[in-house]
Order: C-alpha cells, then sequence, then structure tokens
C-alpha cells in the first residue's frame, strides 16, 4: 500500500526478485491480532457492506473524523436502521453521531472484551453450532502440558496437524477433518474432561479449548472484576455483550489503533472472540471492516 509512491520500490522489488518489507510494519498499521488471529489483516467486503448490518460497533477507531470517504455509510446505515455504537476513551466525533457511546479508558479494549466474552457464555448467548464448525475451541488440548492433542500423539507415524475433538454422537475422540471445516456427523463437545491412551501407554486427560476458555473467563473477567480496569460500569458491560448476541449482523468498524499499543495482539484477539462467540462473521454486515486500501490496478509485470 502507499498509493503512487510506492509503485516505483514495488516494480524494482519485482524485477529484481526480492522480497520487500511490508510498509504496515514500520509505520504500526499491521493489525497484528487479526493477522495472528485470521492469518491476514484484510478480509471484509466493502464497506456498503453495512448496509446489511442492524448493529455497527465503531471500536478501535474514529472514521468520522479519520476516515471521512467511508463516513457516510455508517450515516446512512443507520438511516437504514441500524444502532451505532461507539467504544472510544473520548467523546469524539463519531460518538456524537452515535446511538450509544461506551467511555472505556485507553488500553483497556482487551479487559472489556473479554468480560463481554464471559457475559455471552454465561449467559448462553453464544451460537454453538458456528464455534463447533467455525473455529478451533471444541479441539482437544493435553491437561499435562497444555498442547493440542494430536495425532502423533497417539500413533507412532502420525501426523502433527491432525487435531481431534470428542464427540458427543459416538462418545469417542475423533479426528478433524484436515480438507474441511464441514462436520458431517460430529458434534464435537465443548466441554467435559477425557481421558486418552497415548502411543506409549501412558494415559492423560484432555478437555476442550472452550472449557479452558469458559474457565479462565470465570476467574477473571467478570464485568464486576474489570470495571476498574476499563472504567465501564458492569450493566453496561452485559448490555453491549446482549446486543451484539442478539443482532441480526453485527459489524465492527476498526483502524489501525490497536496495532499502536504494546498489547495490542490481544486487544484484536479479544475483539474477534466476542463476534466469534455470536456467531458475527461470515454472513453479509457482519465480522470486521477497516484498513481502507487502493491497489494498483494490473498485475506487477505492467506496473511502470
Amino acid at each position: 500500500t502507499g498509493g503512487g509512491a510506492s509503485t516505483a520500490p514495488f516494480r524494482a522489488s519485482h524485477l529484481l526478485d526480492t522480497p520487500m518489507l511490508d510498509v504496515n510494519a514500520e509505520v504500526g498499521d499491521h493489525h497484528p491480532g487479526a493477522q495472528t488471529t485470521l492469518g491476514k489483516i484484510t478480509f471484509s467486503g466493502s464497506m456498503d457492506d453495512m448496509f446489511h448490518s442492524d448493529l455497527v460497533l465503531i471500536w478501535g477507531g474514529n472514521p468520522v473524523y479519520t476516515q471521512i470517504p467511508n463516513a457516510h455509510f455508517i450515516n446512512e446505515a443507520r438511516y437504514n436502521g441500524a444502532k451505532i455504537v461507539t467504544i472510544a476513551p473520548d467523546y469524539n466525533a463519531s460518538a456524537i453521531h452515535a446511538d450509544l457511546w461506551i467511555g472505556v479508558n485507553s488500553g483497556s479494549d482487551a479487559a472489556l472484551a473479554l468480560s463481554m466474552a464471559q457475559t455471552i457464555i454465561t449467559e448462553k448467548l453464544a451460537r454453538i453450532d458456528f464455534i463447533r464448525e467455525q473455529t478451533d475451541l471444541p479441539l482437544l488440548v493435553r491437561t499435562d502440558n497444555q498442547r493440542y492433542l494430536r495425532q502423533s500423539d497417539l500413533e507412532p507415524d502420525g501426523r502433527d496437524d491432525v487435531f481431534h475433538v470428542w464427540d458427543e454422537a459416538t462418545r469417542s475422540i475423533r479426528p478433524v477433518s484436515t480438507k474441511s471445516l464441514a462436520l458431517e456427523n460430529l458434534v464435537p463437545a465443548l466441554e467435559g474432561r477425557y481421558r486418552v491412551r497415548l502411543r506409549g501407554g501412558e494415559q492423560v486427560i484432555v478437555t476442550p479449548v472452550f472449557a479452558l476458555l469458559r474457565k479462565d473467563l470465570d476467574g477473571r473477567w467478570r464485568p464486576e472484576q474489570t470495571a476498574a480496569i476499563t472504567g465501564v460500569a458492569p450493566q453496561t458491560v452485559r448490555r453491549l455483550a446482549r446486543m451484539i448476541a442478539a443482532a441480526r449482523a453485527a459489524l465492527c468498524v476498526t483502524q489501525s489503533t490497536f496495532s499502536k499499543y504494546y498489547h495490542g495482539m490481544e486487544m484484536e484477539r479479544c475483539q474477534i472472540l466476542v463476534l466469534t462467540l455470536c456467531g458475527q462473521i461470515g454472513r453479509k454486515g457482519s465480522g470486521i471492516t477497516g484498513f481502507p486500501a487502493l491497489a494498483i490496478d494490473g498485475p506487477p509485470s505492467t506496473i511502470v
């Protein structure tokens, strides 16, 4: 990215067949949480996709002030009936035009997101079918070393990239497909502890990632525990969590904000966790949109 100023170095690196550092890593626009969790930093449709949203979260940016060409889509979505929530430390230009402003303390967004995740799971607002099929939360983890249970743990010639779930249909441990997310006849458990015999004969206890997540959230991240960190009242946390879970399609508008923080990766990952628990990723009007960029038209060989 970078428009015309980057055309020459991109062309030079192509001709020399040499790697070129992404400028985003230099300026801090690299969205490390999204990259780590989802594999890339840009994975949304165009901004008019929010016309399909009934809830728009401005969380990690101030687009009315800093992304003016796209801000009108937010206002038009509101005219179309969507609720707009701005989550920001300051009552900024975007907050002025929102239906709800949540004044979170600067740098505490991860704690806010985790307290919402705790609410979503505790109040049984999570979309279980989505979690079972589209996430790694059902995968089994060994309690002795906190690593995924792998085929190489169970079989002499087993692979390291084949993981397992506890199948409630057959009451047994089953491998998950490496080719498709489709569960077919599998019904992965999200709770429970199970005894497994390893290839060497020893036995270990395994449990789903979801169970470990729930335990951690209940232990440290209840809204009452995070209020002093975030500055957000518990009833407000629960209200927002319920709004996200109940929305037909919730969209999060974020920008290159969290990546400027030392723990920005965790802020983004926790933000994604909230949307994932509610199944608000992958359908029209949902997910995360941000990092606006225009690509150079045409393949590299045509750039002059």
